[in-house]
């Protein structure tokens, strides 16, 4: 976290983490808390100049530009408080979308989340923010290991990144996005620290079409550790065994 509130003070990066127009969808929303909670100051003093240009408002894609070109800029170091410029984007929502594409460019991490906070991944980022775009963007770019790396992730509470995503407010985003993690590889049997797996998640948040996905993905995954297990090839074996004519 930064030092004093967000809104307000000379030197500032625009508008801060306050108040979303009324009528503003659940992201926008969910972005405001998150910066509020997140980023508590937006003086320029407390960002490097990266941070600063990524962060600033309106979006500033050419000031991003030459900050990246800076021989002193380091892509994974934004604010005194930790958070990278690439955490910094996605927290200013679809706005700054350009800023996030740059970033993504600059090969900067797009799975780890800050020292402090490693549980507060990009993608885990964008899955409490309901940032449906960002996510794709980020899935999109990654390589194999590191996208199951990220779908992997969970948040602090102990929810799996499917979890978190099958609670959206909107069942089509939350299925889209569900389905993307699945062919990343993401367990759909992965338990939060109450037994509960993705689909009830999805089902508890009244999101059908994605509990059925999660649910048929859950008993796919299943029944693929079964025929895998030893076990079930002994007993293939055997029953091979005592089929064959005497």
């Amino acid at each position: 976290r930064g030092e004093g509130g967000e809104g307000g003070e000379g030197g500032g990066l625009g508008a801060g983490a306050g108040g979303v127009a009324e009528g503003g969808s659940e992201s926008e929303r969910r972005l405001a808390a998150l910066r509020q909670e997140l980023v508590l100051s937006t003086e320029a003093s407390h960002f490097t100049p990266l941070g600063a240009a990524v962060y600033r408002v309106p979006a500033d894609p050419s000031g991003v530009l030459a900050a990246l070109r800076l021989p002193s800029t380091r892509v994974g170091e934004g604010s005194q408080c930790g958070w990278p410029p690439l955490h910094l984007a996605l927290l200013r929502g679809e706005s700054h979308l350009p800023v996030v594409q740059l970033l993504l460019a600059s090969r900067c991490d797009v799975v780890s989340g800050p020292p402090r906070v490693r549980h507060v991944t990009p993608l885990l980022l964008c899955a409490a923010a309901q940032a449906e775009t960002a996510a794709s963007m980020l899935l999109g770019c990654m390589q194999p290991p590191q996208l199951v790396a990220a779908s992997c992730a969970r948040s602090q509470e102990g929810l799996p990144v499917l979890s978190v995503v099958a609670q959206w407010s909107s069942d089509a985003a939350a299925g889209r996005i569900c389905r993307k993690l699945l062919d990343c590889r993401a367990d759909p049997c992965a338990r939060a620290r109450d037994g509960s797996m993705p689909h009830a998640a999805a089902a508890v948040a009244r999101n059908s079409a994605t509990a059925a996905l999660l649910m048929a993905a859950a008993q796919q995954r299943a029944k693929e550790a079964l025929v895998a297990s030893p076990w079930s090839q002994r007993l293939d074996s055997d029953a091979a065994v005592f089929s064959e004519p005497r």
